[in-house]
């Protein structure tokens, strides 16, 4: 019998993740976010964690609207890369709800760190560190919180360079062509 991995669901306890439901995992988000990064699951590892991760995806889906939707044909030509589209819109609720003085720009710079901080807990989850609370995370809610550290880190770039994609990208050639210089040393 295939479990029913709606939201909505409670799983057996302890029941393990098999490969008859990873595929089915993988059909029903990939189905709705087709090139987005998609959870791997180690073998027994339990089914409760899976449908975890589907409900999180799910509320992500229904809250924020598929990521995806910038690789969709269909988008227009000019339309803007997903990553900065979102974080204009957080520049332009931040700035309108707190304002852009320099304790803005300290709280943006601050949550940077608070995010970072949710990348290491979740990172501890996968391995099981806590032994009182086992595995609580997968690859994925890393992967989910290093995403939000990189729009965070994104949001408060608004705050000291006047173009911020455009300051990125040159900063990543220069970084690429640092690493070009070391590699043929």
């Amino acid at each position: 019998m295939r479990p029913n991995l709606t939201p909505e669901t409670e799983p057996a306890a302890g029941q393990a993740v098999t490969p008859e439901i990873e595929a089915q995992v993988r059909q029903t988000i990939g189905a709705e976010l087709r090139r987005a990064f998609l959870p791997e699951f180690a073998p027994g590892e339990n089914l409760d964690l899976a449908i975890r991760t589907v409900r999180n995806i799910y509320i992500r889906l229904v809250e924020r609207g598929h990521a995806s939707d910038y690789w969709r044909p269909e988008a227009p030509p000019d339309a803007a890369p997903p990553l900065w589209a979102a974080v204009a819109k957080a520049v332009d609720w931040l700035d309108t709800k707190n304002g852009t003085g320099d304790h803005e720009t300290a709280m943006r710079l601050m949550k940077l760190t608070e995010e970072a901080g949710e990348v290491m807990q979740a990172y501890i989850g996968t391995q099981g560190q806590n032994p009182r609370k086992g595995r609580t995370h997968t690859r994925a809610d890393v992967a989910a919180e290093l995403c939000d550290v990189i729009l965070t880190a994104a949001t408060a770039l608004h705050q000291f360079a006047d173009n911020p994609a455009e300051t990125l990208d040159h900063h990543a050639e220069r970084v690429g062509q640092r690493i070009d210089k070391i590699k043929e040393q």
